[in-house]
Order: C-alpha cells, then sequence, then structure tokens
C-alpha cells in the first residue's frame, strides 16, 4: 500500500550537517515528502553539526513536549580572543593573554560551573524581543535588555587541552547556551574565548543513534523507514492506555475518568503528564492527571482523574 503524504506522522532525526540552517532540512524533508505540514524541535546554528529533530504531520503538536528534554554537546572552544557572536562566525573584538593553565585548575574551573545557574541569553540568538528575533538587532550593532534565564548544568567533561583549546563534553537543561558557557569557562580561567565547533550528541531521549544523515533526508523510502512514531517518540513519558469504547471520546476532548483506564505504568511523569494511548499503541493525546499514577487503582470508576491538553483527531 503506498503511503500518502496526508497519512505520514512522526518524528525524524537527522544528523545536522555545517553550512545549512535548521529551516533548510525543514525544507528538505517538505520536497522529500511532497507536504508543508513540517517543522522541527530547537534550532542549530549553520555552523553547528548533530541531532535535529524534525516534527512531521501531527508530530508539529509535540514540539513543546520534545523541547522540554536535556541536551548533550560536544564544545571545542578557543581560549585568548573574544568574538561578538560569541562564534567562530562573528568578528574579533577582543584578545587577551591566556595564562598558563594546568589540568587540574581546568578541571576545577569547569566544577564551578555544574549545578544551577542563571544565565543571559546571548545577542546573537532567536530568542524574540517585540517579536523581532535577538540577532537582527544584533547585526545592526544594537544591544537589547535581555532576562536571565534559569539553566542547570548535569555534567561538564573534559576531552582534550592545549594552551589555547580545550574540548568538552556538557549534559545541560534546554536553554542552555553553549557559546555563553564557552565565554564563561574562559572568563573563569582568567582570559576570553569562543565557541570554535559545536556538535549535539543528544536532544531529549534521541541520540545520533537514531539519526538519519543529512543527505538520507533526500531518500523518501529512507524517511518513511526511520519515521519514529509519535508514541514511541514520548518514551520517558509515563501512558495509559484507555479501553478501546473510550478512544473516541479521548479524541474528542473529554477529560479521563477512572473506568476507561485498562493499564498504566506505575512511575511518575515530569509535572504530571502522561500520554495516552490507545490499545493498539496508537497516541491519542497528552494528558495531566489531577491524581498520581500509584494512586489511580483506588479511585471510584466515576473519578475523573485528568484532563486531555492535546488531541490527536487525525489518528
Amino acid at each position: 500500500m503506498t503511503t500518502t503524504s496526508k497519512s505520514i506522522s512522526g518524528i525524524l532525526a537527522v544528523d545536522k550537517i555545517d553550512g545549512i540552517t535548521s529551516h533548510d532540512l525543514v525544507s528538505r524533508a517538505r520536497r522529500t515528502l511532497g507536504m508543508k505540514k513540517i517543522g522541527h524541535a530547537g534550532t542549530l546554528d549553520p555552523f553547528a553539526t548533530g541531532v535535529m529533530i524534525l516534527l512531521v504531520g501531527e508530530g508539529t503538536k509535540l514540539s513543546n513536549y520534545l523541547m522540554e528534554g536535556d541536551k548533550r554537546y560536544r564544545a571545542t572552544i578557543v581560549l585568548g580572543e573574544k568574538r561578538d557572536s560569541g562564534d567562530l562566525t562573528g568578528n574579533v573584538v577582543e584578545k587577551r593573554p591566556c595564562p598558563a593553565i594546568d589540568e587540574s585548575t581546568l578541571l576545577q574551573s569547569l566544577e564551578t560551573l555544574k549545578g544551577s545557574s542563571k544565565q543571559l541569553p546571548p545577542m546573537y540568538s532567536a530568542i524574540k524581543k517585540e517579536g523581532v528575533p535577538l540577532y537582527k538587532y544584533a547585526r545592526k550593532g544594537i544591544e537589547v535588555e535581555r532576562s536571565e534565564r534559569d539553566i542547570f548544568i548535569h555534567e561538564i567533561r573534559l576531552l582534550h587541552f592545549s594552551s589555547d583549546e580545550l574540548t568538552i563534553e556538557v549534559s545541560c537543561s534546554k536553554g542552555t547556551y553553549i557559546r555563553t558557557l564557552a565565554e564563561d569557562i574562559a572568563t573563569a580561567l582568567g582570559t576570553c574565548g569562543y565557541l570554535k565547533r559545536l556538535r549535539r550528541l543528544e536532544n531529549g531521549s534521541f541520540s545520533l543513534d537514531h539519526t538519519i544523515t543529512t543527505e538520507e533526508l533526500g531518500s523518501r523510502e529512507t524517511v518513511l523507514s526511520k519515521l519514529i512514531s509519535l508514541d514511541n517518540s514520548l518514551a520517558h513519558m509515563p501512558s495509559i492506555e484507555v479501553k478501546k469504547e473510550a478512544v473516541e471520546k479521548i479524541l474528542n476532548g473529554r477529560h479521563l475518568v477512572a473506568e476507561w483506564l485498562n493499564r498504566y505504568d506505575k512511575k511518575e511523569g515530569r509535572d504530571n503528564k502522561v500520554k495516552i494511548v490507545s490499545p493498539d499503541g496508537a497516541l491519542l493525546s497528552i494528558g495531566e492527571l489531577y491524581s498520581p499514577l500509584s494512586a489511580l487503582m483506588d479511585l471510584p470508576e466515576k473519578s475523573v482523574v485528568g484532563k486531555s491538553l492535546r488531541v490527536f483527531n487525525n489518528l
């Protein structure tokens, strides 16, 4: 049976090459599949490579949930030189001597950056101010006021270092700007610096092992064979399977009632979010529970236990 573009939905992980934008990947996928309803979850700068998540068809409705996950990067930082963009694409605005650094001092400096902190987003970013991306202001030499964001650095591993360059692997929360982290590391070492290379190794539950190459994105056959189902794309989220007679009710946006439950896993989800699936495993909706999963079996059958946050009427 031929798969029509209208029936295609899922998540596609692509290993982005350098020199192209995130939107370029979306455009290639649209041409390959012959459909417009394709987006992406999280961007990568043109010079950056690695895991990019494309949202196909109904997968576009999962953007917010897929962007919530942690990220892991490999980054190379040049010391002794600062650029206005914070990366290799910018203009040099400062040079400072790079002090002699031993491994022990470097490891101690990296350790201080772990944990919870606040980070000021760089001007060269896609964050919008009054509807205009910050990088457009930056290109005109205009700096606007930004608010600091809460970030969390889970781990920083030192992979390599020399007198003027180091390579690290970083596991961090969403919203962390590695170019800003690179500048912070350089400052902690008593100099300035910029991001020379960046490769995203993981985006939420997706790693490079899940990706197709940018070149393979041009093959419809490959794309369809590697398309990840909506349910499987939320493998990190607890699930509730409802009975067959409840499927239509959920698709119509009805709140979840205890008597409709077929089975569920008992691990707690972030913010009490769960995926609601049919008996055959199709994702029906994202739900928010009023009661913990562990307490559902003790509730009366008529109890309303959750609400549908996002319904997939086309499935």
